[in-house]
């Protein structure tokens, strides 16, 4: 056997190691327990993140683990470009290390969020500090508000990039399709300073940047990084015509004045002032259009020329304009007839039977004096309109033919110079004698149990099980048929089957099953109405497109109440738990209006008998007159309080809504 002999500094060595174990081994002992070795030399990496701004969430891939085993993971810290912020913007699966990071939506969250980890393999935990890097993509300037100076050129620099390829990307200028001229403003390729010119007009630039670089060559853009506001005095004040020609006693109104100006605090407003207005003339503070009144009363024996001089003032201070608008008075010329007509207006206007509406004043192409406003005949009734102005008052009450469209009204105007007046027609006036209808969404098998296809109206069941069936062309239903249906959105293959609503007791002609009961109390209660006061002959209306079945305890009902600060409405239990017979959503005072037994309320819904698909319809309506100016609710209640078997009377209501008229 060969034997291997240690020479003199190999013994040397050995000696050296077991004297410096030794020593460790007693500092081990004597106080040093602080001391932590890094847990079975685990690693942990993440890859870099990038998200756009207004990203919802940005989730991380599962880290880069090795070494340890039942590792768990939390969050340690967040910072944002540097700063701490609150680290519950994070969150960690604690088995798989996944991180998402929600940050906010808005500019403040551009930046690069670094992510501390902590991890904990066993009884040691360590954390990682920063090992997660997330940037959210964007540009951020020193200031995101920047005023500049008319007539002086600006340079804004960027402060700080936060993107991928920073030094490969290239930025331009994204001109938005608004109509602004954003010639004088430049974007510099390489360092995405933002210039404005020495000849840029007073105004505010909203500006956004495009984003190339080698991996994007299509380019993105970054909307509004930064906003230019080029202030000024006013300037460029211009009335369009700036000149008029009229005959004595003629009362006028201005064209609005365009102006160029803006200030950061301010914007674009700008108030207007007269400097002499020769004791006749007024002038609007905020529009600047300038009014000379009807019946002046001026010495015109001769042509008179009156020059304005208008003062417009903003932050930055004021500027007069002499002759901005002139007016001449002259006796020799004769009355111009009226030619044009403009209500300032927005048509169609929509209203509610009998709501009051106002006019703007119009303008007109043609002389004022003598002028006079009339409505053309068979004007119903509660419509005016003021002889001088034009103005038409729709009072409460007026009966404007309720329609949506083809519904004007006839104006007519003359003035000194006309032989006959001008006629002309103003709207429509959309006036929908239907103030509220059912609403149908779509539902499924799946969600059927808790999505009735109703959208306005809330459902309860107080008696039972309540199933809804689905919006199918079958009739499959989805649970046994000893559940009460309570209700849905029509889903047979019947006339009108997507305005319809189905009420449905038991689909089985078998025995109640023990525990079951055939019983029905379900209700389906609209959304808050309001009714005007102004209004006519409110009252709810359908078609009771068929019932189907034999047995009068099944049966529908119809009720009202108000709901103010004293009747406050609660949406009720969801949970299809046997609250009795006699329940009601949040037992609010209910009113009974009409049901399907005669003589059970003040009214009787017609029926007519046949099965699904029958076309006949019985059109119902029930007057809520008495309830006009208040907020109410309506129900209607499938009710029955029979336990015997072949418990199927059912009922399918179309086209349900709340309608007025104009009937006495």
């Amino acid at each position: 056997m060969i034997e291997f002999q240690l020479s003199p500094f190999m013994k040397t060595c050995k000696k050296l190691l077991s004297f410096v174990a030794a020593v460790l081994l007693a500092a081990g002992t004597t106080g040093c327990q602080d001391y932590e070795i890094p847990a079975a030399d685990i690693s942990l990496s993440y890859p870099v993140g990038e998200m756009v701004l207004g990203g919802d969430t940005y989730t991380s891939g599962r880290p880069t683990v090795r070494g340890g085993s039942e590792l768990q993971f939390a969050i340690a810290a967040v910072t944002h470009n540097g700063e701490a912020v609150d680290a519950s913007i994070a969150a960690i699966n604690p088995v798989t290390g996944v991180v998402t990071l929600t940050p906010a939506g808005d500019a403040s969250a551009v930046g690069r969020y670094l992510v501390s980890v902590r991890l904990t393999d066993g009884e040691t935990t360590t954390d990682w500090p920063d090992v997660l890097t997330v940037i959210v993509k964007g540009i951020l300037f020193t200031e995101s508000n920047v005023a500049a100076t008319r007539g002086e050129a600006l340079t804004v620099s960027v402060d700080d990039f936060y993107l991928a390829e920073t030094d490969s990307c290239r930025y331009a200028l994204f001109v938005p399709d608004n109509g602004v001229d954003y010639s004088c403003i430049s974007v510099d390729e390489k360092s995405c300073a933002v210039t404005v010119s020495a000849e840029a007009e007073a105004g505010i630039y909203p500006v956004s940047i495009e984003v190339t670089n080698p991996t994007n060559p299509d380019g993105f853009v970054f909307e509004d990084v930064v906003t230019l506001t080029v202030e000024s005095r006013p300037y460029n004040l211009r009335y369009t015509p700036s000149e008029i020609a009229l005959i004595p006693l003629e009362g006028h109104l201005s064209p609005r004045p365009s102006v160029q100006a803006a200030t950061l605090e301010e914007g674009a407003a700008v108030s207007y002032s007269l400097v002499d207005d020769f004791g006749i003339f007024t002038i609007d503070s905020a529009t600047g259009i300038i009014t000379l009144p009807e019946d002046m009363s001026l010495v015109a024996q001769v042509a008179k020329t009156y020059r304005l001089q208008v003062r417009a003032t903003n932050g930055k201070g004021s500027t007069a304009f002499p002759d901005a608008y002139t007016v001449t008075v002259d006796p020799e010329k004769k009355a111009d007839p009226v030619t044009g007509i403009v209500y300032p207006d927005r048509f169609p206007v929509a209203l509610t039977p009998g709501e009051p509406w106002v006019s703007e004043r119009p303008t007109i192409t043609g002389s004022t004096v003598g002028i006079a406003w009339s409505l053309g005949e068979n004007t119903p009734d509660g419509i005016t309109i003021d002889p001088k102005t034009g103005i038409i008052t729709l009072a409460p009450g007026h009966r404007m033919p309720l329609r949506t469209e083809d519904n004007k009204l006839t104006v007519q105007v003359s003035n000194q110079g006309m032989s006959a007046p001008y006629v002309f027609e103003i709207g429509d006036f959309s006036i929908d004698p239907v103030i509220w209808s059912v609403a149908f969404s779509t539902n499924s098998k799946e969600n059927s149990l808790v999505n009735s296809g109703i959208a306005n109206m809330d459902r309860y069941s107080f008696s039972g099980r309540m199933l809804t069936n689905y919006n199918s062309t079958d009739q499959t239903t989805a649970t046994s048929g000893q559940t009460k249906q309570g209700w849905h959105r029509s889903s047979s293959q019947s006339v009108n089957k997507l305005t319809c609503i189905d009420f449905m007791g038991i689909a089985s002609a078998t025995a109640t099953t023990a525990g079951v009961s055939n019983m029905n109390n379900d209700w389906l209660v609209s959304e808050e109405i309001a009714l005007s006061e102004v209004g006519f002959n409110p009252a709810i209306r359908f078609n009771m497109v068929h019932n189907y079945g034999a047995d009068d305890n099944n049966r529908l009902e119809l009720y009202i109440v108000e709901v103010d600060d004293r009747n406050v409405y609660v949406k009720g239990d969801q949970d299809q738990d046997d609250k009795g017979l006699e329940a009601k959503p949040s037992d609010l005072p209910w009113v009974g209006l009409a049901s399907t037994v005669a003589g059970t309320f003040p009214g009787t819904i017609s029926t007519v008998a046949g099965a699904v698909g029958t076309t006949a319809t019985v059109p119902n309506a029930f007057d809520i007159s008495a309830w006009k100016g208040k907020k109410v609710r309506f129900a209607l209640r499938y009710w029955n309080p029979s336990e015997h078997a072949n418990n199927t009377r059912n009922y399918r209501v179309e086209s349900l809504r709340v309608e007025d008229s104009l009937g006495e």
